[in-house]
């Protein structure tokens, strides 16, 4: 009995050797709450062991060898990234110092027009002459009518007004820096000192009030075009993406809803029949002609357009290519009498808050997801709720701009999929993952069958098994600007001008990296 009670005795003592010892070591300060996922990589290995364990979305963890790297143009780079959490993003940065740009352009030059997205971005680089790199979707639309939902600014012109809830707004100024706000956009037409405030851009919500039309709104007011409901409903079906794709994301469509829309769509042109137009255009001497010969005005968002009236009608009238119409509403039709073909027009929009720079672009998104280098997503202020788009995890595109201004950074990610091993991003994963990125301040755009990114002519966003296909309402474009120098000859080529059918750089991607 002694030696078993004294091998017993000996045993427990052991035990406790290992704890002694361990009390007897100095105590290391618990990191803080607030410490960030960088500190905690960066202690060392002994320590990292010993740190309270947290919780990471999978975006906050990018594995080093999941990264592929390319320079696209100088100034411009592309990212393919996987995170541990299984999501594929493709992130191209833009360096504004070295010349890059960001642009924006509407499908098919209409309020209502829908491409992909580098349908858009050829058909920008046909229009504008500089060489598009990459595009993305932008804002979110209406299915049925397809036009942009919140504020839209395009080249200087407003294609969609006023905003939509409280969403925030991406603002590209004339330099080609960036910013993120919350915005009212408010247009004002003057004539002879009377100041008729705009109602709507593009659209008649009612009879009252001050209506004006751009080329964006087409050809002729009204437009007189039917688009039957089965043709409404075919459009929908084929833009959509399904579940035979590989992606069980998107929601079966709502036939009944879109028909109802595009009713409604048709009762606000109707409206038009009757009312009292004025065509106005930019007086010929005043006109600033692009160095691209594009005979249209350069206007930015706070300019005066100074206008001459050149029709007063109340039936059909072709919208100008260089100017606008101006539909009066029921409310003003006593001015009929009084308005005279060459009377002066003033339009004049304005943004507030006021941004202190010119502003040539201007698309809604929502909800801002980084502010002042916090992420932390907006929805609620916003006026989202739907736990789908904040919680579901899906395909996102978003924007992010640098702290100093002069980095932007725009991101895809790919859908989810079973058959690839990969899936997409809450809101709060894309919060953290742009702000990862250096993005101090960072907008989510369109997401879903709609999330696309595409770089030189090619579809590197993923939907399910396949790259993305849906037509969009708008574009970013990411751009080099072409030097235009008057030439003493006519020049022989327009090789500066063109598209690039080829990657620049190399690359050797891992497995699953969408390249060949």
């Amino acid at each position: 009995m002694p030696v078993r009670f004294l091998r017993i005795l000996s045993a427990f003592i052991l035990a406790l050797l290992p704890v002694a010892a361990l009390q007897a070591q100095p105590k290391r300060p618990a990191p803080s709450s607030t410490s960030t996922s960088s500190s905690k990589r960066t202690l060392p290995k002994s320590d990292s062991a010993a740190a309270p364990k947290r919780k990471l979305s999978a975006a906050e963890i990018i594995r080093p060898d999941s990264t592929v790297s390319r320079a696209l143009a100088e100034g411009i780079t592309h990212r393919w990234i996987r995170t541990m959490g299984g999501q594929v993003v493709d992130v191209v940065t833009l360096d504004l110092d070295a010349g890059a740009r960001l642009r924006a352009w509407k499908a098919g030059g209409r309020c209502d027009g829908l491409a992909c997205a580098w349908d858009i971005a050829a058909s920008a680089a046909a229009e504008i002459g500089d060489t598009v790199i990459a595009a993305t979707n932008a804002s979110f639309w209406r299915a049925g009518s397809n036009t942009s939902i919140g504020a839209t600014v395009i080249d200087g012109q407003v294609v969609e007004m006023p905003g939509y809830k409280s969403w925030s707004s991406l603002m590209i100024f004339d330099d080609g820096s960036a910013a993120i706000n919350r915005i009212s956009l408010e247009g004002c037409v003057v004539w002879r000192g009377r100041d008729m405030n705009v109602q709507s851009i593009n659209r008649r919500e009612d009879g009252r009030g001050v209506v004006v039309y751009n080329r964006y709104y087409g050809d002729s007011l009204p437009r007189g075009s039917r688009r039957s409901d089965s043709s409404i409903i075919a459009e929908a079906i084929a833009n959509r993406v399904t579940a035979e794709m590989g992606d069980d994301t998107e929601g079966p469509v709502d036939t009944a809803g879109l028909i109802r829309a595009w009713r409604q769509e048709r009762l606000r042109e109707d409206r038009e029949h009757g009312m009292l137009k004025l065509v106005c255009v930019v007086p010929e001497r005043r006109r600033r002609v692009r160095a691209r010969t594009l005979a249209r005005p350069v206007w930015n968002v706070g300019d005066t357009m100074r206008l001459v009236v050149q029709r007063v009608d109340s039936g059909v009238v072709q919208v100008p290519e260089n100017g606008v119409v101006v539909s009066l509403g029921t409310d003003n039709a006593l001015l009929r009498d009084s308005i005279r073909i060459g009377d002066t027009v003033r339009l004049v929009y304005e943004i507030t808050p006021k941004p202190g720079r010119p502003v040539r672009e201007v698309l809604t998104g929502t909800p801002r997801i980084v502010r002042g280098g916090e992420a932390d997503p907006e929805y609620e202020v916003e006026g989202s709720k739907a736990r789908r788009f904040i919680s579901g995890q899906l395909a996102r595109t978003a924007v992010g701009i640098s702290r100093d201004g002069r980095t932007l950074m725009l991101a895809t990610v790919s859908s989810g999929s079973r058959s690839m091993n990969r899936i997409g991003m809450t809101l709060a994963q894309l919060a953290s993952f742009m702000r990862n990125l250096g993005a101090w301040d960072a907008i989510n755009f369109d997401g879903g069958g709609s999330a696309t990114m595409a770089i030189r002519g090619r579809t590197h966003s993923m939907q399910g098994t396949g790259p993305t296909t849906r037509r969009v309402s708008n574009a970013l474009l990411v751009v080099r600007p072409v030097i235009r120098r008057a030439p003493a000859v006519p020049p022989t080529n327009t090789e500066n001008t063109a598209l690039p059918s080829e990657d620049v750089g190399t690359l050797v991607p891992p497995a699953g990296a969408p390249y060949e």
